[in-house]
């Protein structure tokens, strides 16, 4: 099984007016969406610690 899909996910809507379910996210979510829907972007924000013993 050399090129096989290891994944797919998504959340999947149906509407008799996407257009309407599309202004209504927009107004209300804030996302903008383009005939295929919204992507959604995975952020990972990676945690810091500054350490400090005085020294410059």
């Amino acid at each position: 099984m050399k090129n096989r899909v290891t994944g797919i996910g998504g959340i999947f809507f149906k509407s008799e007016d996407p257009n309407e379910a599309k202004a209504w996210y927009k107004k209300h979510l804030g996302l903008n969406t383009d005939d295929y829907g919204c992507t959604f972007w995975w952020k990972i924000k990676i945690a810091t610690t500054v350490l400090h013993n005085g020294a410059l």
